[in-house]
């Protein structure tokens, strides 16, 4: 498996969802080719590129959201989301285990903090993960991007959340064994 990248915020519990939505639009803005329509959000005070899809931003809301509530439910699960970039869509079949490396893996590592205001410091911790982030993507050489091979020229992804009924050892074995998303 590929070195994972880990983009590390402390956040305050009444930012965490929307800040945590900004950091995966922003990875995924750097990271799908093809046609997108390119914006840009005010979260904390800082810009953040994103993409221009409303399906893609209910689908990240959902998501941090379901990160966020894990994280508030039970601390001792993990505060990571993970998201990674496949080559060729993982392949489900009936009777092996065939699973696809992803070729890029991200980090983001959410440390709920309380603060008050709930802006400052959330708003430093986010402005410097998109630093690292756009350093972490201009550092990499053009080579090491696979090919696209997918019909609508973007690279699949699987973006992973620990659910409130899982701990983590479940949560990985399921990412080895089943793979089951292109784009979720």
């Amino acid at each position: 498996m590929t070195t994972p990248l880990t983009l590390d915020v402390n956040l305050s519990s009444a930012v965490a969802i929307e800040a945590t939505k900004a950091l995966l639009h922003a990875i995924l803005f750097h990271r799908l080719l093809g046609s997108i329509r390119p914006q840009t959000i005010d979260c904390l005070n800082v810009t953040v590129p994103i993409l221009d899809d409303e399906e893609l931003d209910q689908q990240l809301l959902a998501k941090a959201t379901d990160f966020v509530d894990s994280l508030k439910r039970d601390t001792s699960k993990g505060n990571q989301v993970i998201l990674l970039f496949y080559e060729r869509p993982p392949k489900k079949t009936w009777f092996s285990r065939h699973t696809t490396e992803p070729w890029e893996q991200w980090v983001i590592s959410v440390n709920v903090i309380d603060e008050d205001p709930p802006y400052a410091q959330s708003s430093e911790s986010l402005q410097q993960a998109l630093e690292k982030l756009v350093l972490l993507v201009n550092s990499r050489v053009c080579s090491y991007l696979p090919p696209v091979v997918s019909e609508n020229g973007q690279y699949p992804y699987e973006i992973v959340v620990n659910s409130a009924s899982e701990g983590w050892g479940t949560l990985l074995k399921r990412m080895l064994i089943e793979n089951v998303s292109s784009g979720e």
